[in-house]
Formats: structure tokens, C-alpha cells, sequence
């Protein structure tokens, strides 16, 4: 019994320290009609590379959770509270509702 609640304790807190290492990260994408978005996305950021290498084909949801476009590329990410290096997504973020 001991043994099993440890087991427990230590997958719920490497649950925990999972999900501290999750940060929120904004990108500028296009879409595969060629239209501009600001995508936010959760990346482990030691792992942020390969994650954001794997959000072409991904939606971008519309207010209702619904699918409104795709990812066709991804021009640049950066942390959430970070601006954007090119001027068009600096544009769009101050302009895109959170």
C-alpha cells in the first residue's frame, strides 16, 4: 500500500513540475490561403523547435472552437509577454483580441 501511494505521489508531482515547464508562446503564422494570424500556443521551451516544426497542418480555431484555417507556415514565435521581431506581426498582434 505504501508503495503504490508513493508510485502516486510521484506521478502526480512529475504531472505538476510537467506542466511548470509549459510556457505560452505566440507565433505568426499563414494560413494555406496566404492570410496572416497570431496562433497561441503552450511549448515546452526546451522543446520548442521540434514543436513549433509540427504546427503546419495544425487549425486555427475561430471564437466557437471551430476550424477556420490551417497552418501552412510558421514565420516566427516568441514568448507571449515578447514582441514580435517583424513589424507586419507586431501590427497583427496589437490588432488580434486575446
Amino acid at each position: 500500500m505504501k508503495t503504490t501511494m508513493a508510485v502516486m505521489a510521484m506521478l502526480l508531482s512529475s504531472g505538476v513540475a510537467a506542466a511548470e515547464y509549459r510556457q505560452e508562446y505566440k507565433c505568426y503564422v499563414i494560413d494555406e490561403t496566404a492570410v496572416p494570424h497570431v496562433f497561441f500556443v503552450m511549448l515546452k521551451p526546451s522543446l520548442r523547435l521540434s514543436q513549433i516544426s509540427k504546427l503546419p497542418g495544425k487549425p486555427i480555431l475561430d471564437g466557437l472552437g471551430k476550424p477556420k484555417a490551417y497552418i501552412d507556415k510558421v514565420m516566427e514565435c516568441v514568448p507571449l509577454e515578447a514582441q514580435f521581431n517583424s513589424a507586419d506581426a507586431r501590427f497583427l498582434d496589437d490588432n488580434t483580441p486575446r
